[in-house]
């Protein structure tokens, strides 16, 4: 588990957030993948929510294996991936525990993509296993822009010419210290466009409502 003394955090709100990672921290390996967590414990207090889990999809970085007996000496170079339920992995193999420096790892929870999907098919991140011990978590995250349709007097539907781009994510957790499972639920209206892609602050109205339903 990543302890808070190799996080930074920054930002008044999710939107402004940045999580930094410092620090050497152990990764344990099952002999094949080398695994480290952020602490689901760290949470946002308004939308109770991990402070540093990416919120919308994975992340990937380099961080640095190093000497266990000398941490300033690097022994390898590997690439990092940061999990939405709050997973570090080496990515590639690798069969045995190692520690692995973090600074410098700099990022924005709330990434937004380039072009949102068009269907709402949530996305769940792994869950854990039976009988497995420690800190099991799960989730799932809905990105896109679907398409409302408006009734017409005749009762024949119509698309709206309101685009309006949401994102969703449940998650929760239950850790192997804490009594019962801590949930938490963020939502966010993202843009609010016409078919075109233009913005269009007149769907205000419409896009609250499927933020609602969403």
């Amino acid at each position: 588990m990543i302890s808070k003394s190799s996080l930074v955090i920054m930002g008044h709100d999710v939107d402004s957030r940045t999580c930094v990672l410092r620090g050497v921290v152990k990764f344990t390996s099952d002999g094949t993948t080398a695994t480290a967590w952020l602490d689901p414990n760290h949470r946002d207090s308004v939308t109770q929510m991990p402070l540093c889990f990416p919120i919308s999809g994975t992340m990937q970085f380099w961080a640095s294996i190093v000497n266990p007996k000398d941490t300033l000496q690097i022994e390898q170079t590997v690439a990092l991936q940061i999990e939405p339920h709050g997973r570090l992995v080496i990515l590639g193999n690798q069969s045995s525990n190692v520690m692995v420096r973090l600074d410098n790892i700099m990022y924005h929870p709330l990434m937004k993509f380039n072009t949102a999907p068009q269907t709402c098919a949530p996305y769940c991140f792994p869950t854990s296993k039976l009988g497995q011990k420690g800190v099991a978590v799960s989730g799932c995250v809905k990105y896109c822009t679907p398409t409302q349709y408006d009734r017409n007097p005749d009762a024949s539907l119509t698309p709206s010419p309101c685009r309006c781009t949401m994102l969703k994510r449940l998650d929760c957790f239950k850790h192997k210290d804490k009594p019962g499972i801590v949930c938490g639920q963020f939502k966010r209206l993202l843009a609010m466009l016409d078919k075109d892609g233009k913005m269009r602050e007149d769907c205000a109205l419409i896009c609250a409502g499927q933020l609602v339903a969403f």
